[in-house]
């Protein structure tokens, strides 16, 4: 809701009135913080970390309870990305198998699975080794 609000007050409408609307909605169940972040951890929680899904959506100005509340109702403590994840990395860094890789590239891979948010980096990169 905290979204709405703010989008709402940077129209030139007055809080109150943004309120108003926001709890209309809230009644109506057409708007649910809730709901947003579930549907929003289901649509990346293969393809991004805990990290960066708590970021996305502290940016959309979800509450900090209903955040917690639906990070632990769906999403597991240590997310392992998708096999499309992987695939991205092998383009990218033409790695043919996990085991040859030298520390170098390592290093990029592990950089780049913590800016997509994963906490577990160089834990992923073992598991792929000895896939």
């Amino acid at each position: 809701m905290g979204e709405l609000v703010f989008k709402g007050v940077n129209k030139d409408y007055t809080t109150q009135e943004v309120q108003e609307v926001v709890n209309w909605l809230i009644e109506r169940k057409f708007v649910s913080d809730l709901r947003l972040a579930e549907n929003l951890i289901q649509s990346y929680q293969s393809k991004k970390g805990k990290i960066w899904i708590l970021q996305k959506l502290q940016a959309r100005k979800v509450d900090q309870e209903i955040i917690q509340k639906a990070i632990s109702q769906n999403l597991s403590e240590n997310i392992q990305p998708s096999d499309s994840v992987k695939e991205k990395l092998e383009r990218k860094y033409k790695i043919l198998d996990w085991n040859q890789i030298d520390q170098a590239t390592k290093q990029k891979v592990v950089g780049f699975l913590s800016r997509q948010g994963f906490t577990n980096c160089w834990q992923i990169i073992q598991t792929w080794s000895s896939s």
